[in-house]
């Protein structure tokens, strides 16, 4: 009897059959902001996905956004998504 070879994880994945694989990670929490962005806006998104809403923190994370070209500063407490 022949064996019936199931597919791969990758093809599964690529088929769009097991969304489960597609939700590993923690979600960006770029894309959960609007395109302008206040610091307060930031932490609220951080305290819905359970993160910590430090202001250090919160500015950190931002701060690698401004440096890796994805947002800019617009204000003291402002920022904008790049397009």
């Amino acid at each position: 009897m022949p064996l019936a070879l199931s597919p791969s994880p990758l093809a599964v994945y690529a088929s769009g059959a097991d969304s489960r694989l597609g939700r590993r990670g923690p979600r960006n929490l770029l894309e959960l902001l609007g395109d302008t962005f206040t610091l307060d806006d930031a932490r609220r998104v951080r305290r819905q996905q359970g993160l910590d809403t430090d202001i250090v923190k919160t500015a950190k994370m931002i701060n690698n956004w401004k440096s890796r070209g994805y947002v800019t500063q617009i204000s003291d407490i402002s920022f904008q998504k790049r397009q």
